[in-house]
């Protein structure tokens, strides 16, 4: 049989000793060792290092050698002797958890080593070079010194096992290419006689190699060295160079006095992690976060009172028209019984009312809870029973929906709120505070019913305040607004160009839903300031690629959102745009960067101001620059929580650590990011079942739910898929219990539980899930 040592071979998993003899390596001892391997090696997994960054032709070998100073390499070896380790087992203790902690989220990493071990199969005190798998789990609750113990005791029960040729078991996993994604080699491997070349290490090994020199020297006065080899066709150079500076820091306090759990093991310097905390994040600004967002419309009704608020379908309302009519309907909900952190419902098509409903709620000091007239009938009564509205604000057609709900029709002109007074409500009256809901707003939830997430004024006014400062806009200006009634950009739309005099534009009710006729509607219009979903902004961009020139030159700013930016503008468009990233949970949006021609990124941009933005990874810690991690968000726009969901708030509303005061909470998004060199941020996609369709957040979970309380389907699994490029559907995949499924029969049923967007178009019978 065949080993995996000795001289390399063309194979990427090479075959490196010569064929052993029966009585070298007896069958008995090759299927024990087998055993073992197999228990130990890890399920396949994607290569760390596969960019693909030029030409296979370029050559690709490159590298970078430094000494550690004498007072580390001194505090190593004695480490290592108090232990009764090796040198090898601390840097590979200390490179394992730099590797797993700097380039994965998940911390899978495959680790090689290239040593000489002891030849358990020779009579003779032997040693056998060889590279093995790290099968050693590391204990990041613990400290380096036991983590050396651990590597050391699994390194030697490897070493029983060094002649079985484990890199035939890597590529049974799945391992093409390099079977590992960095190897460690120690002096001992480099001087063997039968070693192969470190070019021939990074092209059959690992792209990645960091060489170990003087690890046997005088534990006083020995220098140590390492040299760090990698395939540049794989692994850019700036991303070794920043490697390497963390593993310095981190073996730095890995080998210091104090003991340090290996997940809190620094991997930044301390200037570089208050530029993470402060410099790079949201600049603090004096908002009046004392008013809500219907005061500032308040005043600039004062100052400009006849110029056109809203307009809609031919009709418009002015400043001063508005807040009267917003004023007589807020008088009257107040004498209904409205109140701080009451909840009053809007079911209401977009339209004129639709606007006075929402400014009418906060001047009563309530909150509104806006549900979507599309969606199936049972999600607007889960709804209404869990938000419990003191009233549902309406329109005649739609009252048939709301069965035994206390209703209000904004329409009919002789209702009585219509007599009320035409001055602005009395604050004091209400008691109306910072601290108190602005809005409800419901998004899909993974347990199968939506979740109500409670938006307070401080968040909104935030969030109002910022983009008056950012993208502001003057009496006669005009600003869009096309976004679902129950969609959190819908807030984002209406309050901006209210609170700077300028006017909003209402799409056609009848558009709702229609992408083209939105689309169409849109390019109409003259408009200064516009926000589209990704997905329609990118149909609007391509048909101008194309020569479609509708788009009127007025627009300046076009902002975007919802899901992730796939195509960069070009480089001569008359307007700039925008990406925006925000959860529900965290008032709107909270990063905000121009999108240029010349990014090597799409990125989301910066952080807004009183906003902060924490990448961390899964034990807590802030990740450097460049580093996946969890994106979490602090600050002003932090929702207080779940409407009647404490256990799901306190999972996804913590603590935040790095505020400084007792009281500061952050989200945990559940999206991945990584600060990028200049202070923006490279968005990575969700790391659970949440995703975005045409800027629309899906529970997968949810849907999934729904299936499985179907009778024809025992196991179910939604994903999105895109077969052409920018259609991309739900599909689900179903195990029946028994007989056919009838695709039609539960596309009926998921429609009356689930808005349009969450049903599957495509449903795949499956004998078992993979």
């Amino acid at each position: 049989m065949t080993g995996i040592y000795g001289k390399a071979g063309q194979d990427p998993f090479p075959a490196t000793i010569a064929s052993l003899s029966e009585q070298e390596y007896p069958a008995s001892a090759a299927r024990e060792s087998e055993a073992f391997w197999r228990q130990r090696l890890p399920e396949a997994a994607a290569s760390l290092f596969d960019k693909g960054l030029t030409d296979e032709g370029v050559a690709a070998d490159t590298s970078q050698s430094w000494e550690i100073d004498a007072g580390l390499a001194r505090r190593i070896r004695t480490l290592a002797r108090e232990q009764q380790c090796s040198v090898r087992d601390f840097w590979l203790t200390a490179f394992a958890a730099c590797l797993a902690r700097c380039c994965t989220c998940d911390g899978e990493i495959r680790l090689g080593i290239a040593d000489a071990w002891p030849d358990a199969g020779s009579e003779a005190a032997g040693r056998i070079s060889a590279v093995l798998p790290l099968t050693a789990q590391l204990a990041w609750d613990q400290d380096t010194a036991r983590n050396m113990l651990h590597v050391r005791d699994e390194l030697q029960l490897c070493a029983a096992h060094a002649r079985y040729p484990v890199a035939q078991l890597l590529r049974e996993r799945g391992r093409d290419g390099h079977p590992y994604d960095a190897a460690l080699m120690t002096e001992a491997y480099a001087t063997a006689g039968n070693a192969p070349s470190m070019a021939q290490m990074w092209q059959e090994q690992a792209p990645l190699v960091m060489a170990l020199h003087g690890e046997a020297g005088d534990a006083s006065t020995g220098s140590m060295r390492i040299t760090l080899h990698w395939d540049r066709r794989r692994i850019p150079a700036a991303e070794v160079a920043a490697l390497r500076r963390r593993l310095e820091i981190l073996a730095r306090a890995a080998a210091g006095q104090d003991p340090v759990a290996l997940a809190a093991l620094p991997l930044m310097e301390t200037a570089e992690r208050q530029q993470l905390l402060s410099a790079w994040n949201g600049e603090y600004r004096n908002y009046p976060l004392h008013l809500g967002v219907h005061e500032l419309f308040e005043h600039q009704a004062q100052w400009t009172p006849d110029a056109v608020a809203a307009e809609y379908c031919g009709q418009s309302l002015s400043y001063r028209a508005l807040n009267e009519e917003a004023n007589r309907l807020a008088h009257h909900l107040r004498a209904k019984g409205a109140r701080p952190d009451a909840l009053i419902a809007l079911f209401l098509e977009r339209s004129l009312e639709m606007v006075v409903a929402m400014l009418a709620v906060l001047k009563a000091g309530a909150a509104y809870t806006p549900l979507d007239t599309a969606w199936p009938q049972e999600r607007i009564d889960h709804m209404l029973a869990d938000a419990a509205p003191l009233l549902v604000l309406t329109q005649p057609h739609l009252r048939p929906q709301l069965k035994d709900q206390p209703v209000l029709d904004l329409v009919d002109p002789l209702a009585l709120w219509r007599e009320q007074s035409a001055a602005n409500p009395v604050r004091g009256a209400g008691g109306l505070q910072p601290g108190h809901l602005a809005y409800v707003l419901y998004t899909s939830g993974s347990t199968g019913t939506p979740k109500g997430v409670q938006i307070e004024h401080r968040g909104l006014t935030n969030v109002i305040s910022w983009h008056c400062e950012h993208l502001p806009l003057v009496p006669g200006e005009r600003s869009s607004a096309l976004s679902g009634v129950a969609f959190d950009a819908s807030s984002w739309e209406v309050w901006p160009p209210l609170c700077m005099g300028a006017t909003l534009v209402l799409a056609p009710a009848d558009t709702a839903g229609d992408a083209l006729r939105l689309l169409e509607w849109w390019q109409q219009q003259d408009l200064q300031t516009s926000f589209l979903t990704t997905a329609l902004a990118e149909m609007a961009l391509e048909r101008m690629r194309h020569g479609d020139s509708r788009v009127k030159r007025s627009l300046r700013t076009l902002l975007i959102g919802g899901e992730q930016q796939k195509m960069t503008p070009e480089a001569d468009l008359p307007f700039e745009v925008i990406n925006n990233y925000g959860p529900t949970e965290t008032t709107i949006l909270v990063t905000s960067g121009r999108s240029l021609a010349q990014d090597k990124v799409k990125h989301i941009g910066r952080p807004l101001a009183n906003t902060a933005i924490y990448i961390l990874d899964r034990f807590g810690q802030l990740v450097p620059p460049g580093v996946p991690g969890d994106i979490f968000v602090g600050g002003a726009g932090v929702a207080r929580g779940y409407l009647n969901q404490d256990t799901l708030t306190r999972e996804r509303f913590l603590t935040d650590p790095f505020a400084g005061t007792a009281d500061a909470r952050m989200y945990k998004t559940g999206d991945l990011g990584r600060w990028l060199d200049d202070g923006r941020i490279e968005f990575l996609g969700r790391n659970d079942q949440q995703v975005k369709l045409r800027g629309l957040r899906i529970e997968l979970g949810e849907i999934e739910h729904r299936l499985l309380c179907q009778p024809s389907v025992r196991e179910a699994v939604v994903v999105v898929r895109e077969d052409r490029p920018g259609d991309r559907r739900l599909v689900a995949y179903l195990v029946p219990s028994g007989g056919e499924i009838d695709s039609q029969r539960l596309r009926e049923a998921l429609a009356r539980q689930l808005p349009d967007y969450m049903v599957p178009a495509a449903y795949m019978r499956l004998d078992a899930l993979p």
